[in-house]
């Protein structure tokens, strides 16, 4: 029989873990491959990643809306 923790026992877990001081902080993928990104604003990214889908969409993104908002829908993603 599989033994399933309580949901209690999960929470404290979490939390404990959440606060925990030995956590050790691993870079994202993205900042393994680019370690320049942890220089740069979340706006100079989110143009790079807005730039490069253009290209590949052969499409600019919609005039006056902000990079979340016009990638909210998932309409612009599924144009390729």
């Amino acid at each position: 029989m599989i033994e399933v923790s309580s949901l209690h026992d999960d929470v404290v877990t979490k939390e404990e873990f959440k606060y925990s001081l030995e956590v050790e902080v691993r870079p994202t993928l993205f900042e393994t491959l680019c370690p320049w990104s942890r220089c740069l604003s979340l706006t100079v990214l989110q143009g790079i990643a807005q730039r490069w889908i253009e290209a590949v969409l052969k499409d600019k993104f919609p005039a006056g809306v902000t990079f979340a908002n016009a990638l909210k829908s998932g309409v612009i993603l599924c144009r390729y």
